[in-house]
């Protein structure tokens, strides 16, 4: 999808560490990203909730020096 440079996946136990490197979508610091993550972090939900067959929640989303880091959250 190009939507960007690199994903990384760390399984934890209380759920999904996902860092995007230089996401070609930006994030931006506005109310909704805030309340429901942004397109990024939407994206990578999806495709994690359809991998694991499971529910997943956005948990935390921050992004510094061109990289994205994203929390899920796996529902039982």
């Amino acid at each position: 999808m190009d939507l960007a440079d690199g994903v990384s996946l760390h399984i934890q136990e209380q759920g999904l560490l996902v860092d995007v490197a230089r996401p070609k979508l930006k994030y931006e610091n506005i109310w909704y990203y805030r309340c429901l993550g942004s397109p990024i972090a939407s994206i990578v939900a999806a495709i994690s909730s359809e991998a694991l067959g499971k529910p997943v929640r956005i948990k935390e989303e921050s992004y510094r020096q061109g990289k994205t880091s994203i929390v899920l959250e796996v529902l039982p």
